[in-house]
């Protein structure tokens, strides 16, 4: 299954394709862009990093194929600008989506002890 992962922060914005199997993960895509903090670079400039960080990673592949994606981004007001950017770029997609708390925090546990305000989508 393929899962997007995106990392909204204030000095660079990170995107993340992955194929996950049972117990192997295989990065597929990569991508990196400015910053993506509204309050501190502004609506336009995040949204272009947004984008950049998606299609960098996506590559050649669909946004249709995708089973599911996380966007977690800094700034929270921010979460409600980047949420309809998302959709747009990913239709149809189940995603969470949300500040970048809950990411770092997970980011940060051993897997199997990961808190995750979607369990459904966490493993």
């Amino acid at each position: 299954m393929l899962i997007l992962g995106l990392d909204g922060g204030g000095t660079s914005t990170k995107a993340v394709l992955a194929d996950v199997q049972t117990e192997a993960v295989t990065v597929v895509g990569m991508g990196i862009a400015g910053g993506s903090n509204v309050n501190s670079v502004g609506l336009e400039a995040a949204q272009r990093a947004l984008r950049a960080a998606v299609e960098q990673a996506l590559g050649t592949v669909p946004a249709g194929q995708l089973t599911a994606g996380a966007l977690a981004v800094a700034g929270g007001a921010a979460v409600r600008e980047a949420t309809a950017l998302w959709h747009e770029m990913v239709p149809g997609t189940p995603s969470w989506i949300g500040n970048d708390l809950p990411a770092a925090f997970s980011s940060g546990t051993r897997r199997g002890s990961a808190w995750s305000p979607s369990p459904g989508l966490a493993r």
